[in-house]
Parts: structure tokens; sequence; C-alpha cells
């Protein structure tokens, strides 16, 4: 049998009940069990343990005490903790009405006497059980808690290292959804630490709807990406066409004379070199990859979309 880790403490004033009760207890392992003969004690031991313990004992509380009525320390536990578990042990029948009373006032399971091995057993079973689940939904709310508090530094960063980003975009960096997004954002707003901007029209993939592109450059002729830029010099006096390496000291090849103003002796014209096909052309072919599915494709067939944009001023 495993040895769980909840204490317990018996509120009886019958020895034997008590002696009873802390063996059927111990059989199932439950060995941090404590005792009280009546009401005034049973409470001071309770805030003691609850003060030791930082959490409440499992109650076994008695109907009749030698100085109180159980309702009276019912009433005083649940002030006390109002989460704690008090099982009332009675020869009352349930259907009584003053049980019917108390049982309505907070007692988590009821127990009637001579009690069974298996009436304590299944009440603490349910206990277990309902700690376990406590357990899971405590885990839960603080795993969702942890992972919020990440996608909210992680639209901190995306703000701080843009000048304007949209809410479309920090939906996709944060791999989140947009009411959460943007419910943050609207928070920093009235905070004053951020703003909202005009909308934000961005080229998005047009097969999955990503904003998330990489743009490719590459030659015109045989599509490859390893080409060079180059600059061209025309000298208009002796029409000398040139790359700039060849002017030296901003003197022409050709005729040797000083090259002093752009666009009245001379024009500058930037080309680009395919180191592949040698091809020379002056602008390069521009595609789109989407960082989602893969898909390349030309601007012409990429579509659009349109959210607000948001600019960090105080982050």
């Amino acid at each position: 049998m495993t040895e769980s880790g909840l204490t317990v403490l018996i509120i009886e004033d019958s020895t034997a009940i008590s002696v009873r009760i802390k063996e059927i207890l111990e059989t199932i392992g439950y060995h941090k069990i404590y005792t009280a003969k009546d009401g005034a004690s049973g409470i001071s031991m309770f805030k003691e343990i609850m003060e030791k313990n930082g959490s409440s004992p499992v109650v076994f509380l008695d109907y009749t005490l030698p100085d109180s009525h159980g309702r009276a320390v019912l009433s005083q536990i649940l002030t006390i903790n109002p989460k704690a578990k008090v099982i009332l042990e009675t020869a009352k029948a349930r259907d009584d009405f003053e049980v019917t009373q108390i049982i309505g006032e907070g007692v988590f399971q009821y127990i009637g006497k001579p009690f069974r091995y298996d009436d304590i057993k299944k009440t603490m079973d349910m206990i277990e059980e309902e700690n376990r689940f406590l357990q899971r939904e405590t885990e839960m709310i603080e795993n969702l808690q942890k992972a919020q508090k990440e996608i909210y530094e992680q639209v901190d960063h995306f703000l701080r290292s843009s000048i304007i980003i949209s809410l479309q975009r920090l939906v996709e960096y944060t791999k989140s959804d947009k009411d959460t997004i943007l419910s943050y954002l609207n928070d920093l707003v009235g905070q004053g630490k951020v703003v909202r901007t005009e909308n934000m029209k961005e080229t998005t993939c047009n097969q999955c709807g990503s904003v998330k592109l990489a743009t490719l450059f590459h030659c015109p002729s045989c599509k490859k990406s390893d080409f060079k830029n180059e600059i061209l010099i025309e000298h208009y006096p002796c029409e000398n066409f040139s790359a700039e390496s060849t002017y030296k000291n901003n003197m022409c090849p050709k005729c040797r004379k000083e090259i002093k103003i752009l666009g009245v002796d001379y024009r500058a014209v930037e080309q680009f070199i395919c180191n592949n096909c040698n091809d020379k052309f002056p602008e390069l072919s521009i595609d789109f990859l989407c960082l989602r599915c893969n898909n390349q494709f030309k601007l012409d067939k990429s579509t659009w979309s349109t959210s607000p944009g948001f600019k960090a001023i105080k982050l």
C-alpha cells in the first residue's frame, strides 16, 4: 500500500472509536494521524497542523462532543479553512433533520456508526481522487499561465525589435490566436506602452496566407542566385562605357580626363552579372518563398492581407 501524504485529525471522545479509525487509516496507508478528545483541543490542533503544514488535515468529526456540538466545531474549522475536508461520524441516520442540516453546512462526507472498513476507505479514496483532480487542474492552469506569459514576452520582443509590426505578423510569429494577441496589445495600448497605427497591407502566400516570406533574388535567364553587381560609368565626352573599377582616381581610361559632375559629364549605371551563365541584366528577378508551406511564387501571383499595425513607445 502506497503511503499517502495527507494528514488526518480525529476529533472523537471515544478512545475505542478513535483507535479503530486510526487502525483502519494506517492499514490503507495513512500515518500522519492526530487525535483530539473534544472540540476545543480539536480546533487548537487543527490550527497547529495548518500552521505547520500550510494545508489543512482531513478531519473525522464526532457529531456529539463533551464540550461542544459537531456543528459548532465544523463552523470554526471552515472559518479557518473553507476548503477543509470534514467527515461527520454519528449514529444518527443520514436523513435525520439535524444531520441533514450539518451536512448542508459544509460536511464533505457522512459515515454512520458503527462504521466499516469500506466506509472509511471509500471516503478517503474520494478525497484522494478529488485532490488529484484539483492538482491536475492547478497544473493545467499554471501551464496555461506560463505559456501565456511566454507568448506575451515574445510579443514584447517583436514590438521592441520592429519599428512597426502588424497584428497578423505577431499572431504568426508567436503561433498564438488572434484574440489572445489583440487583447494583450489593447492592454498595452491602454497602458500607454504601445500605439496603434494605420492598417498594414502585406504580401502573403497565395497558398496558405502566411506573411512569413523570404525574398529570393536570381538571374532572369538561368534562375540561379549566384550573381554579382557592378557599377558601369559612361563618360559623355568620349562615350567610354566601362566598369567603375577602370576609372582610377576618377580618370577616364579612354580619354584620360577626370570625370567631375554626375549627370553632366557622366552617368553611373548599376548592372548585375550572373556567375553561372555570365548574362548581364539591369534588374534581378524576384520570387517569394513561404517559410510556412515552402511555396515559391512571384509578386504578381501573391495575395494580400490587411491588419492593424502597432508601434512600441515605452515598452
